[in-house]
């Protein structure tokens, strides 16, 4: 799984839009069997600041929403935007125990090369 992260930072008076805007993409991606989730944060410091985050089955499935009409919906706030939308594609980390295992084993054979 893919996860998308993406910053926008309204103009104050352009807020209303901003968040209409991005509520219909994510009530349209709600529907979309390839996307697993979308979320709309706002931050707590700053209520022009809002985080459109979706969790994508595959990379191939986000870039095809990112080349998708209802992206270019999304670019076309840019303009009522205070700082240019932010990106950040994310993965989440997996196998903590395979880790720990690694690590354990590691130690070990520090251990035993002391020996």
């Amino acid at each position: 799984m893919i996860t998308a992260s993406i910053t926008l930072q309204g103009k104050p008076e352009k807020r209303t839009e901003i968040l209409q805007t991005i509520k219909g993409i994510r009530d349209e991606l709600s529907s979309d069997t390839r996307c697993r989730q979308v979320k709309v944060y706002q931050d707590l410091d700053d209520e022009n600041t809002f985080f459109f985050v979706e969790n994508w089955l595959t990379e191939h499935d986000l870039d095809a929403y990112l080349s998708s009409r209802l992206f270019k919906v999304l670019l076309g706030v840019t303009p009522i935007l205070k700082e240019p939308l932010e990106i950040k594609l994310l993965t989440e980390i997996r196998n903590r125990t395979q880790a720990k295992t690694t690590l354990s084993t590691s130690n070990s054979i520090a251990m035993e090369d002391r020996a």
